[in-house]
């Protein structure tokens, strides 16, 4: 259906025919980079475009040659004054409209971008919430036992995302090296409402980490129970998940954290904290941040520095101190 589309709009361009609905030509340009992206990214695009952008263009009629700056300003101030979307979403928003717009001006289907001529709000910065290694032990003594235990155990020693945790498998673990393979995610797929495995969310997430000799030694007690159960289960086992480290927790993790917050009287935070707790301990314990970008696959420097750059500058200050401690008393002019 999707190619009927596509190979509809492109002989409308041919023809010259430009008198389409924008949201008919946002939904071209996600189709025409389809094959440029990574497979989740299309599926969160297609989310965006489909669910949340299109459906307000497509009530108002708005044709492409007729999109005006003021039009997406007041999609903008809509979704977020009546739906509470929040700046950053706004900026999401507004990477791909740009982009299917920029890709008509090149098409000579319209003589200027709107989009360059919206003013968008101002992104305050987030900083997520860290654990400290008594509030981690704490967490992980918590979790013990349930089916999460691995996930969390994988997200707080490694720093990896949910998706890299819930997608690991069995074959990407290497005991005699000590060393782990993050090849893969496990995602939701929109469409079917149905959990597969496929990419990193970039190119730089495909890392190999040592693996801590605590968590080695959890990894291989794992492994062997996890052969037992299969041979005790016989033709009964569930081999849906098997070679999966994590065959239990896929997916809905996230609803399970605020009860255990609760029952536990732990300190709230989100699974991804787990991520930032584990590279803010690297930071603060003599990891550079370049070392820390490579951990956490991240890929850019500058995304690292960015979220943890005032980490490094706390270790700074108390390199100051020592400096002052090691070269004498204060000094006057």
């Amino acid at each position: 259906m999707a190619d009927a589309f596509l190979k509809e709009m492109q002989e409308k361009v041919t023809e010259g025919y430009v008198d389409i609905l924008f949201s008919e030509d946002m939904k071209q340009w996600l189709e025409n980079v389809k094959f440029q992206i990574s497979e989740s990214t299309y599926e969160e695009y297609y989310r965006q475009i489909h669910n949340r952008i299109c459906p307000w263009f497509e009530g108002k009629k708005i044709r492409l040659c007729e999109l005006k700056a003021y039009h997406i300003d007041e999609f903008y101030r809509m979704k977020m004054q009546k739906d509470g979307i929040n700046a950053k979403t706004v900026h999401r928003y507004h990477a791909n409209i740009r982009k299917a717009l920029q890709r008509a001006v090149k098409l000579d289907m319209i003589p200027s971008n709107p989009a360059d001529r919206v003013d968008l709000p101002k992104v305050k910065k987030f900083c997520g919430s860290c654990y400290t290694p008594e509030e981690l032990q704490q967490f992980f003594a918590c979790v013990k036992g349930t089916k999460f235990e691995t996930v969390v155990l994988l997200a707080g020693y490694l720093g990896v995302r949910e998706g890299e945790a819930c997608g690991l498998q069995w074959k990407d673990v290497d005991f005699e090296r000590n060393v782990l393979c993050i090849r893969g995610s496990l995602k939701m797929h929109d469409k079917y409402k149905d959990l597969y495995y496929g990419e990193t969310k970039t190119e730089s997430s495909y890392r190999t980490l040592p693996i801590p000799q605590n968590l080695a030694v959890y990894l291989r007690q794992l492994k062997k129970k996890q052969l037992e159960q299969r041979m005790l289960g016989g033709s009964s086992y569930n081999r849906k998940r098997e070679g999966f480290v994590c065959v239990d927790a896929m997916g809905n993790i996230k609803v399970y954290f605020p009860d255990l917050f609760q029952k536990n009287e732990l300190r709230r935070i989100r699974f991804h904290d787990l991520r930032h707790s584990c590279a803010t301990l690297l930071l603060g314990n003599g990891a550079t941040l370049k070392q820390v970008q490579e951990w956490l696959g991240h890929h850019s420097y500058v995304v690292t520095a960015d979220a943890y750059g005032h980490v490094l500058a706390e270790s700074k200050r108390e390199m100051a101190d020592t400096m002052s401690k090691l070269l004498g008393k204060e000094r006057a002019v």
